[in-house]
């Protein structure tokens, strides 16, 4: 299946799934939202070990969260509107897989949440955060990096 907004390719057995909304700075209207949730799916049905969200390389804003054109305004009933940012964390949430966010760039309102639903968050200067436990990854402690004698991993490097 081929996305609007993103672009989906396994490799070995991990998904790697790329934000391609770049002119809004990835902010997820509807059709985003429902893309992202359909590629989890996708690499959950190729049995994918883990899928790993990034978006373009050399990005100032890695995601600008819920796209704001989307929101009820003046006399719209609030009520009536359909939060699809919501809908799309829940599923997030209720991924099985691991989720890896590779964040380059800034990182504003609705997509804070993303990436704290991520079972691991890497930054371009290889800082790593790992907000999951439930999910049988194993952390990585600097003790381990000098008794192994260094870990080598630049599979979030790759272009």
């Amino acid at each position: 299946m081929s996305f609007q907004y993103f672009d989906s390719q396994q490799r070995d057995l991990v998904t790697h799934v790329t934000m391609r909304n770049t002119g809004k700075h990835n902010a997820f209207n509807a059709v985003m939202s429902a893309e992202l949730v359909d590629a989890l799916s996708q690499a959950e049905q190729a049995r994918s070990r883990a899928v790993i969200l990034r978006a373009e390389p050399g990005v100032k804003v890695w995601s600008a969260g819920h796209d704001i054109s989307e929101l009820p305004v003046g006399d719209d009933d609030p009520l009536q509107w359909k939060n699809t940012l919501a809908d799309m964390m829940d599923e997030v949430a209720a991924f099985p897989l691991p989720l890896i966010v590779g964040v380059e760039g800034g990182v504003w309102g609705g997509a804070c949440e993303l990436v704290m639903a991520a079972d691991i968050a890497r930054d371009g200067s290889g800082t790593v955060v790992t907000t999951s436990y439930d999910k049988g990854i194993k952390l990585w402690r600097p003790e381990e990096e000098v008794e192994q004698g260094g870990v080598e991993d630049d599979s979030m490097d790759e272009g």
